[in-house]
């Protein structure tokens, strides 16, 4: 992966070439790295996978490499593997390497900080009898026909509030502010 932070290569072809133009010297990394139409695969000694950059994660990737001090870097490598990290993973990365080396300690203790999350009601009905108004709801009757001894009411708003309620519990704690 030095090969692209380096020589800021951007496509696969890109660090083909520089690869073998500067690291492969006579053939000698054939076996240990090999580069296909969309992607660069790194293999350890015993041949087996270790990681592999795909043509989209190549411009990422070169920023981590570049800004990440070497035991990040290394981390980074060992966690990625062989993963292919979506476009919101990568563009999360990029927002992390924008952020000043002193800062990101915080940001890895509140990892939602920063990040809203709305919850839309849909529909405000504070009754089961207005939810009905508003047709978003659902009324099981009690069938003495069939052994359904329930009878069930849900309505969208009350449902949506109490969903809200649980996130809210589980978003507790990852980030600096609740709204």
């Amino acid at each position: 992966m030095c090969s692209i932070t380096i020589l800021g290569a951007q496509t696969v072809q890109d660090c083909k070439k520089r690869f073998d133009s500067y690291l492969n010297f006579k053939g000698s990394l054939n076996n240990l790295v090999r580069f296909d139409k969309e992607s660069i695969t790194i293999y350890n000694s015993k041949g087996q996978k270790e990681f592999t950059a795909y043509q989209k994660e190549i411009p990422m990737l070169a920023e981590v490499f570049e800004n990440y001090d070497t035991k990040t870097a290394t981390k980074f490598y060992k966690n990625k593997s062989s993963k292919k990290l979506s476009k919101q993973q990568r563009d999360s990365i990029r927002i992390y390497l924008d952020v000043p080396k002193g800062n990101r300690e915080k940001i890895e203790a509140l990892p939602l900080n920063g990040i809203k999350v709305a919850i839309d009601a849909g529909h405000l009905a504070s009754s089961f009898t207005e939810a009905m108004n508003e047709q978003k709801f659902l009324y099981f009757l009690r069938d003495s026909l069939k052994s359904t001894l329930d009878t069930v009411k849900i309505y969208e708003a009350d449902l949506t509030y109490k969903t809200s309620l649980i996130l809210k519990e589980m978003l507790e704690g990852r980030a600096q502010m609740y709204f």
